[in-house]
């Protein structure tokens, strides 16, 4: 049996890898999961993999199973344990979702040899806040998103088009609309992602799965956005490689996002993916108080 908890993973090794084997398989990753080493402490061997933030990895054997925990550096202050209100802080967040993406691709190795599921990391991070449209700075006239850089600078923006039942989202530089998210489906719990120029994906709750996740409809592309227990931090996948990841900065009111970027390609489906979350959140709360 698997087991599959936040910052602990336990695979099969059902091709008997050693520690110097997985060490080859995630050496050239270092760049992205951080620097490893291989430690030897009375005659056992493990992988320590030094993740960004304050926290390390650990990759074990133990017997026909293949152990990747999440551990805190030596002399750093222990957390206390995150509960649902307050979510875990963003650097825990980070630290599973590496654990995550090890474990995935260790096991997508175990099925043929071969990996599809590559380990990435961040190369951009911007952060996404809502804010409310006044007219006259009285009157409320609906909600819109800033996305800012790391100097403050906003470069993209997303409007509410309520008679549309969508968001435009616009690149702040040319003026351009780039994507757009449309609720109009959200009864059915679908909420419909528009790339420009004509591509178009529908992405619905997944029922089946126990956490909150999205998955994409159709067979143009895979696209899964996934969240951890509290629902504050959510990981974007497509075709099974992570491009993105959002964390909610305020859990109690969830207005304010920090959001990575690790593929800069898809950045537009990236940006969509936070809008989607956060709508998803505000309407289906809405409706459930109706």
């Amino acid at each position: 049996m698997f087991n599959d908890f936040e910052g602990f993973k336990r695979i099969k090794n059902n091709n008997n890898l050693t520690i110097e084997g997985i060490y080859e398989l995630l050496e050239q990753y270092q760049k992205d999961m951080g620097e490893m080493k291989i430690n030897s402490n009375l005659g056992v061997k493990t992988i320590i993999v030094k993740l960004s933030g304050k926290y390390d990895a650990e990759i074990k054997i133990q017997g026909k199973q293949i152990i990747i925990e999440r551990f805190l550096e030596e002399g750093m202050i222990a957390d206390k344990a995150p509960s649902v209100e307050e979510g875990k802080n963003i650097e825990m967040a980070q630290a599973d979702r590496m654990i995550d993406q090890i474990s995935e691709l260790l096991q997508d190795y175990m099925k043929n040899g071969k990996i599809k599921e590559h380990i990435t990391s961040s190369k951009m991070t911007l952060k996404m806040e809502q804010k409310e449209k006044k007219i006259a700075k009285i009157f409320s006239a609906g909600s819109y998103f800033e996305f800012k850089d790391i100097n403050n600078k906003v470069v993209y923006e997303a409007v509410d088009k309520p008679l549309n039942k969508l968001y435009s989202i616009k690149n702040t530089s040319n003026k351009m609309e780039v994507v757009s998210v449309s609720y109009e489906k959200i009864d059915n719990d679908i909420i419909t992602i528009q790339e420009k120029p004509f591509r178009i994906t529908d992405i619905k709750l997944d029922k089946s799965s126990v956490k909150t996740r999205f998955i994409s409809l159709g067979n143009d592309r895979k696209i899964k956005i996934s969240a951890d227990y509290t629902d504050n931090h959510y990981t974007i996948e497509l075709s099974d490689i992570v491009i993105g990841a959002i964390d909610c900065l305020d859990p109690q009111i969830k207005k304010e996002y920090r959001i990575e970027v690790n593929d800069k390609t898809n950045i537009n489906l990236v940006i969509a993916a936070a809008v989607l979350i956060d709508q998803y959140i505000e309407l289906t709360t809405v409706s459930e108080t109706n």
